[in-house]
């Protein structure tokens, strides 16, 4: 069975397993350990800056006409809570990326597209959080690239067959200073299966995120967070070099329920679209993003 399959397969055993696993404690038990179906919320929540993450939002590139989509999403299915302060959770993710380039009336030129789906597990306590991921990726080329005069592919470049079945450890730990909230996070991942060969099978992420829930003021009663947050991407195609991804803004609404977010972005490395994985890029973007968890 190809690697693919094999990860496809054991991610669907396990859910099912998971979702077919009666409670060993009632929900009333205050000293044993339980399960939840669906609980509130996420216990790991989406890395503001790792460019590989669920969202729903665009990012507008400064100085082009160029501008990328985010949908997804990330669903906690199963809590197990083995002792008080600690959660134990397994869940589902899917998401894909887009990249626009123009527009021919109220219709967007859509030149590229990555898609993300597959499951993890995730735990958090007071001041430590780590996430398992196992996901697919594979990257396209859509209609925006095709030149329509001749209707072959802009600079002859056509599709690469990307595709990345690959799993990701990460741990993050959180400091409350009066106001403030930082998290520092380091992780690595390792694919099972890559195409083309020149991509490196091993890579590494780093990061650090920062909040503060003290800004003058509420809107309509709702807290304004100002924030920061930057992280680092380490892979290779096959040398390896580094990514650097900042975002800085202000999120309308508690900084870990529902609501906006508007920010202004820096990338500086590797394009973050497969289908142009060996291109690098420097830009600036001012994003609108809405968390939805």
């Amino acid at each position: 069975m190809p690697p693919g399959q094999f990860i496809q397969h054991l991610l669907l055993a396990t859910l099912c397993c998971a979702a077919h696993t009666p409670p060993v404690f009632s929900q009333d038990s205050l000293s044993g350990s339980q399960w939840q179906l669906f609980p509130d919320q996420l216990v790991f929540r989406p890395l503001l800056t790792n460019p590989q993450e669920p969202r729903l939002g665009l990012r507008k590139e400064v100085g082009n006409s160029r501008m990328r989509l985010d949908i997804g999403m990330a669903l906690d299915l199963l809590e197990f809570t083995p002792s008080p302060g600690d959660r134990l959770r397994l869940g589902v993710t899917m998401f894909t990326y887009a990249l626009t380039t123009s527009r021919q009336g109220l219709r967007l030129q859509v030149d590229a597209a990555d898609g993300f789906f597959g499951g993890y597990i995730a735990y958090g306590s007071s001041m430590l959080a780590g996430r398992l991921r196992v996901l697919h990726h594979s990257a396209h080329f859509v209609d925006g690239h095709i030149d329509p005069s001749t209707e072959f592919w802009i600079n002859g470049s056509a599709p690469v067959p990307y595709t990345r079945d690959f799993g990701e450890f990460l741990i993050a730990i959180e400091w409350r200073l009066a106001r403030n909230f930082v998290s520092l996070y380091n992780g690595a991942a390792y694919a099972t299966l890559v195409r083309p060969s020149e991509v490196q099978r091993f890579s590494t992420l780093h990061g650090i995120e920062w909040h503060n829930d003290n800004f003058p003021g509420t809107l309509l009663g709702k807290p304004v967070n100002c924030y920061a947050s930057y992280n680092l991407t380490f892979s290779g195609i096959p040398h390896y070099v580094g990514t650097s991804t900042l975002e800085a803004g202000i999120k309308l609404g508690h900084w870990l329920n529902g609501g906006i977010r508007v920010f202004v972005g820096y990338h500086n490395g590797l394009e973050v679209f497969g289908q142009y994985f060996q291109m690098r890029d420097e830009i600036w973007n001012l994003g609108l993003v809405f968390d939805v968890w």
